[in-house]
């Protein structure tokens, strides 16, 4: 091409369509990303791939030699791989659309749905040491062209002035562009930076290239923080809390793969989870789960294997707090024992009160009411898509000063409301 025929980046569907037949024609296509600009091949297209390898240099998209297969969402990425790791499931719906490319096991199936996607030489090239690369990129113009396109597709880094990567698509080096038959201009990219590079293993992230995204970022998005807001934070939120750890210890199991119980009293286990060190969290000894009971699927579980150690293994923390708390106060004479019925222990909890830090790690916020969901709001406004009422259509009365047998009413009530939410919690 010349450089007097760019494609100008204004996402209509001609753009779109033009890039989509030149890649399906086997044609190598200049992109914009959010990070540098890059040149894409259809991953189908054995001929591109080769026009490609020539013009990989040095690789900067991964550590390693295979093709980064790019995505449109999570959707084309989850219909091959179909036995992820939660980590990579949670980073994947935390970090994309965006510059974080991520390096998540493939199973020997996984593997043969790509072979029948690319192929088995391409798809060996895709497969290092058993992980495959993806990256759900962030630009709106390259999503569309990815979805339109429908086949797998690699995007590598194009280079720019002195050997470094393309900032704008002027920056694209003559004899890069001399290889492509089209260049689609979206002006300078956001970030400037190559993404970076995350692998991932069953219940460990490691970030390997630091880019656009600094590593504490990373390791953030890897955490899941459920945080459970009332008053004072001595009755119904950690209660809620130190339910909704045991519920989920025995969703996730020991090896931290979802676990559907058939059968049992699921009510009647040890339990109690939290960061370790963390005053305010509902907290508990390292009890060891004892065996369960017959049909439910947690019997597999070794004996010596804890609630918290599940839920620490999946960096999953659930935490509690108040809109009015005290620091320092215990649970409830009636919490405390109400909890212990259900097979949580709350005894070391301590209350405190909500604040920015707590509220900004959370992933998902309950309270207890709608008064203290728009309270929340009214403070933190940037929280609404985080924050909601954990019953929807009622509000969770504050049990202090009732009886035993309120308590133990608020709690039930809690564990069906928390069994309902389980879905977008654990994930």
């Amino acid at each position: 091409m010349t450089a007097s025929d760019p494609i100008i980046s204004s996402g209509d569907p001609a753009t779109v369509r033009r890039v989509t037949e030149a890649l399906h024609a086997g044609r190598l296509v200049g992109v914009p990303t959010e990070t540098v600009y890059g040149i894409a091949a259809l991953l189908t297209q054995r001929h591109a791939l080769e026009q490609l390898t020539p013009l990989r240099g040095r690789r900067t998209e991964k550590a390693g030699s295979g093709w980064v297969w790019h995505v449109a969402d999570r959707a084309a990425a989850l219909a091959v791989l179909s036995d992820l790791p939660l980590l990579a499931r949670r980073l994947m719906r935390k970090a994309w659309p965006g510059p974080v490319a991520l390096q998540v096991p493939a199973t020997a199936a996984d593997c043969q749905r790509l072979q029948q996607r690319v192929g088995p030489v391409t798809a060996a090239e895709m497969v290092e040491a058993g992980h495959l690369t993806l990256r759900c990129p962030e630009d709106d113009v390259l999503r569309a062209i990815l979805a339109s396109v429908g086949d797998p597709v690699t995007v590598i880094s194009a280079a720019g002035p002195a050997g470094r990567a393309a900032e704008e698509a002027a920056d694209i080096a003559p004899r890069v562009r001399g290889h492509l038959a089209l260049l689609v201009d979206g002006g300078r990219t956001r970030y400037r930076h190559p993404s970076t590079l995350v692998r991932i293993e069953a219940d460990a992230v490691r970030v390997l290239r630091e880019g656009a995204i600094a590593e504490r970022f990373v390791q953030r998005m890897a955490d899941q923080v459920v945080l459970f807001v009332c008053s004072g934070n001595t009755c119904r939120s950690p209660l809620a809390a130190g339910l909704a750890a045991r519920l989920l210890a025995e969703r996730l199991g020991p090896s931290g793969t979802p676990q559907v119980a058939q059968g049992g009293d699921s009510t009647r286990r040890a339990g109690g989870l939290a960061p370790p060190g963390d005053a305010g969290t509902v907290q508990s000894p390292e009890r060891m789960a004892p065996v369960a009971e017959e049909g439910d699927s947690t019997k597999s579980w070794s004996p010596w294997v804890t609630r918290a150690a599940c839920l620490a293994r999946q960096r999953v923390f659930i935490e509690s707090a108040g809109l009015a708390a005290m620091s320092g106060a215990t649970a409830s004479a009636e919490a405390v024992r109400a909890a212990q019925e259900m097979g949580v222990d709350i005894s070391a909890h301590r209350s405190r009160l909500l604040t920015d830090d707590l509220l900004r790690r959370a992933d998902r916020v309950y309270t207890m009411t709608e008064a203290q969901r728009r309270e929340i709001l009214e403070r933190w406004p940037g929280a609404a898509g985080k924050t909601f009422r954990l019953d929807a259509q009622a509000d969770i009365v504050d049990p202090v000063g009732g009886s035993l047998v309120v308590y133990r009413q608020t709690a039930r009530r809690l564990e069906a409301l928390l069994r309902r939410r389980l879905e977008e919690m654990w994930l």
